[in-house]
Protein backbone atom coordinates (compact mmCIF):
# COMPACT_ATOMS: atom_id res chain seq x y z
CA UNK A 1 0.00 0.00 0.00
CA UNK A 2 2.94 2.33 0.64
CA UNK A 3 4.01 1.90 -2.97
CA UNK A 4 0.72 3.19 -4.35
CA UNK A 5 0.78 6.36 -2.24
CA UNK A 6 4.37 7.16 -3.21
CA UNK A 7 3.49 6.52 -6.85
CA UNK A 8 0.46 8.78 -6.47
CA UNK A 9 2.62 11.53 -4.99
CA UNK A 10 5.06 11.33 -7.91
CA UNK A 11 2.38 11.29 -10.60
CA UNK A 12 0.45 14.09 -8.88
CA UNK A 13 3.60 16.24 -8.76
CA UNK A 14 4.23 15.59 -12.47
CA UNK A 15 0.63 16.51 -13.28
CA UNK A 16 0.85 19.75 -11.27
CA UNK A 17 4.12 20.83 -12.88
CA UNK A 18 2.91 20.03 -16.39
CA UNK A 19 -0.33 21.94 -15.84
CA UNK A 20 1.60 24.87 -14.38
CA UNK A 21 3.64 25.11 -17.59
CA UNK A 22 0.45 24.76 -19.65
CA UNK A 23 -1.11 27.82 -18.01
CA UNK A 24 1.96 30.07 -18.25
CA UNK A 25 1.05 31.58 -21.66
CA UNK A 26 -2.53 32.68 -20.87
CA UNK A 27 -1.57 34.01 -17.44
CA UNK A 28 1.41 36.04 -18.68
CA UNK A 29 -0.04 37.13 -22.03
CA UNK A 30 -1.28 40.57 -20.82
CA UNK A 31 2.13 41.41 -19.37
CA UNK A 32 4.12 40.01 -22.30
CA UNK A 33 2.16 41.47 -25.22
CA UNK A 34 4.14 44.73 -25.32
CA UNK A 35 7.50 42.94 -25.34
CA UNK A 36 6.45 40.40 -27.97
CA UNK A 37 4.65 42.93 -30.15
CA UNK A 38 1.36 41.06 -30.54
CA UNK A 39 -2.02 41.37 -28.85
CA UNK A 40 -2.70 39.23 -25.79
CA UNK A 41 -5.65 37.63 -27.59
CA UNK A 42 -3.09 35.82 -29.79
CA UNK A 43 -2.43 33.50 -26.85
CA UNK A 44 -5.29 31.42 -28.24
CA UNK A 45 -2.99 30.37 -31.07
CA UNK A 46 -0.38 29.26 -28.54
CA UNK A 47 -2.96 27.22 -26.65
CA UNK A 48 -4.17 25.62 -29.88
CA UNK A 49 -0.61 24.63 -30.82
CA UNK A 50 0.01 23.15 -27.37
CA UNK A 51 -3.09 20.97 -27.46
CA UNK A 52 -2.59 19.96 -31.10
CA UNK A 53 0.90 18.70 -30.24
CA UNK A 54 -0.43 17.12 -27.03
CA UNK A 55 -3.05 15.20 -29.00
CA UNK A 56 -0.40 13.85 -31.36
CA UNK A 57 1.90 12.92 -28.46
CA UNK A 58 -0.89 11.19 -26.52
CA UNK A 59 -1.80 9.06 -29.54
CA UNK A 60 1.83 8.04 -30.02
CA UNK A 61 2.71 7.57 -26.34
CA UNK A 62 1.54 3.96 -25.93
CA UNK A 63 4.40 2.27 -27.81
CA UNK A 64 6.92 4.67 -26.28
CA UNK A 65 5.73 3.84 -22.75
CA UNK A 66 5.96 0.14 -23.52
CA UNK A 67 9.54 0.52 -24.76
CA UNK A 68 10.95 3.08 -22.33
CA UNK A 69 8.78 2.66 -19.26
CA UNK A 70 6.13 4.93 -17.77
CA UNK A 71 8.41 6.62 -15.25
CA UNK A 72 11.05 7.45 -17.87
CA UNK A 73 8.36 8.93 -20.13
CA UNK A 74 7.07 11.03 -17.23
CA UNK A 75 10.56 12.42 -16.78
CA UNK A 76 10.76 13.09 -20.52
CA UNK A 77 7.43 14.93 -20.42
CA UNK A 78 8.73 17.34 -17.78
CA UNK A 79 11.97 17.82 -19.71
CA UNK A 80 10.06 18.70 -22.87
CA UNK A 81 7.76 21.06 -20.98
CA UNK A 82 10.72 22.87 -19.44
CA UNK A 83 12.54 23.05 -22.78
CA UNK A 84 9.47 24.40 -24.55
CA UNK A 85 8.93 27.02 -21.87
CA UNK A 86 12.57 28.08 -22.16
CA UNK A 87 12.17 28.53 -25.92
CA UNK A 88 9.02 30.60 -25.36
CA UNK A 89 10.87 33.04 -23.09
CA UNK A 90 12.76 34.41 -26.12
CA UNK A 91 9.82 36.78 -26.79
CA UNK A 92 10.06 35.95 -30.50
CA UNK A 93 6.71 35.04 -32.06
CA UNK A 94 8.08 32.22 -34.23
CA UNK A 95 10.04 30.70 -31.35
CA UNK A 96 7.01 31.00 -29.07
CA UNK A 97 5.06 28.89 -31.58
CA UNK A 98 7.89 26.35 -31.64
CA UNK A 99 8.03 26.31 -27.84
CA UNK A 100 4.27 25.74 -27.67
CA UNK A 101 4.65 22.65 -29.85
CA UNK A 102 7.44 21.33 -27.61
CA UNK A 103 5.36 21.96 -24.48
CA UNK A 104 2.45 20.12 -26.10
CA UNK A 105 4.62 17.11 -26.92
CA UNK A 106 5.55 16.91 -23.25
CA UNK A 107 2.05 17.53 -21.93
CA UNK A 108 0.49 14.85 -24.11
CA UNK A 109 2.60 12.14 -22.49
CA UNK A 110 1.75 13.06 -18.89
CA UNK A 111 -1.63 11.39 -18.51
CA UNK A 112 -0.86 8.12 -20.35
CA UNK A 113 2.39 7.58 -18.47
CA UNK A 114 0.98 8.47 -15.05
CA UNK A 115 -2.08 6.29 -15.66
CA UNK A 116 0.21 3.41 -16.57
CA UNK A 117 2.15 3.83 -13.33
CA UNK A 118 -0.98 3.89 -11.17
CA UNK A 119 -2.82 1.13 -13.02
CA UNK A 120 -0.13 -1.36 -12.07
CA UNK A 121 -0.25 -0.45 -8.38
CA UNK A 122 -3.71 0.81 -7.44
CA UNK A 123 -5.96 -1.71 -5.67
CA UNK A 124 -9.34 -2.20 -7.33
CA UNK A 125 -11.34 -0.71 -4.47
CA UNK A 126 -9.27 2.52 -4.45
CA UNK A 127 -8.63 2.85 -8.17
CA UNK A 128 -11.33 5.44 -8.93
CA UNK A 129 -10.31 7.59 -5.94
CA UNK A 130 -6.61 7.40 -6.76
CA UNK A 131 -7.09 8.33 -10.41
CA UNK A 132 -9.41 11.19 -9.45
CA UNK A 133 -6.90 12.47 -6.93
CA UNK A 134 -4.10 12.32 -9.49
CA UNK A 135 -6.17 14.28 -11.97
CA UNK A 136 -6.65 17.13 -9.48
CA UNK A 137 -3.10 18.10 -10.42
CA UNK A 138 -4.50 19.91 -13.48
CA UNK A 139 -6.62 22.48 -11.58
CA UNK A 140 -4.00 22.72 -8.84
CA UNK A 141 -1.34 23.58 -11.43
CA UNK A 142 -3.65 26.15 -13.01
CA UNK A 143 -4.40 27.68 -9.62
CA UNK A 144 -0.70 27.93 -8.82
CA UNK A 145 -0.02 29.57 -12.18
CA UNK A 146 -2.73 32.16 -11.60
CA UNK A 147 -1.64 32.87 -8.03
CA UNK A 148 2.16 32.77 -8.30
CA UNK A 149 3.12 33.94 -11.78
CA UNK A 150 1.63 37.47 -11.65
CA UNK A 151 3.28 38.02 -8.28
CA UNK A 152 6.63 36.86 -9.69
CA UNK A 153 6.27 39.20 -12.66
CA UNK A 154 5.55 42.13 -10.35
CA UNK A 155 8.45 41.18 -8.06
CA UNK A 156 10.91 40.78 -10.93
CA UNK A 157 9.71 44.05 -12.46
CA UNK A 158 10.27 45.92 -9.22
CA UNK A 159 13.70 44.29 -8.76
CA UNK A 160 14.76 45.16 -12.31
CA UNK A 161 13.53 48.71 -11.78
CA UNK A 162 15.72 49.07 -8.69
CA UNK A 163 18.68 47.58 -10.54
CA UNK A 164 18.23 49.94 -13.45
CA UNK A 165 18.00 53.13 -11.37
CA UNK A 166 21.80 53.62 -10.86
CA UNK A 167 22.51 53.06 -14.54
CA UNK A 168 19.73 55.44 -15.51
CA UNK A 169 21.10 58.11 -13.17
CA UNK A 170 24.57 57.57 -14.63
CA UNK A 171 23.21 57.81 -18.17
CA UNK A 172 21.37 61.03 -17.34
CA UNK A 173 24.51 62.50 -15.75
CA UNK A 174 26.61 61.52 -18.76
CA UNK A 175 24.05 63.02 -21.13
CA UNK A 176 23.95 66.23 -19.11
CA UNK A 177 27.76 66.44 -19.16
CA UNK A 178 27.81 65.86 -22.92
CA UNK A 179 25.20 68.57 -23.47
CA UNK A 180 27.17 71.02 -21.29
CA UNK A 181 30.38 70.38 -23.21
CA UNK A 182 28.53 70.83 -26.50
CA UNK A 183 27.02 74.11 -25.29
CA UNK A 184 30.42 75.35 -24.06
CA UNK A 185 32.00 74.45 -27.38
CA UNK A 186 29.24 76.23 -29.29
CA UNK A 187 29.59 79.31 -27.09
CA UNK A 188 33.35 79.37 -27.68
CA UNK A 189 32.82 79.12 -31.41
CA UNK A 190 30.36 82.02 -31.32
CA UNK A 191 32.84 84.17 -29.36
CA UNK A 192 35.62 83.36 -31.82
CA UNK A 193 33.35 84.19 -34.75
CA UNK A 194 32.38 87.55 -33.24
CA UNK A 195 36.02 88.40 -32.52
CA UNK A 196 37.03 87.49 -36.08
CA UNK A 197 34.24 89.60 -37.52
CA UNK A 198 35.23 92.55 -35.34
CA UNK A 199 38.87 92.18 -36.40
CA UNK A 200 37.92 92.28 -40.07
CA UNK A 201 35.83 95.40 -39.62
CA UNK A 202 38.44 97.29 -37.55
CA UNK A 203 41.96 96.02 -38.23
CA UNK A 204 43.54 98.77 -36.16
CA UNK A 205 41.90 97.48 -33.01
CA UNK A 206 43.62 94.11 -33.35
Amino acid sequence: MTSIWSSLAVTLAVQILAALVLYVPPVLAPAAQAEIGVRSSSVGIVTALIFAAATFAALRSGPAIARRGALRMSQLSLLLAAAGLAVMTTANAALIALGALIVGLGYGVVTPSSSSILADRAPQRLRAFIFSLKQTGVPVGGALAGAVLPALVALCGAFCERCMRPSRRGARAAAAGTRKRAYDHADAQRVDARFAAHAVKSPASV
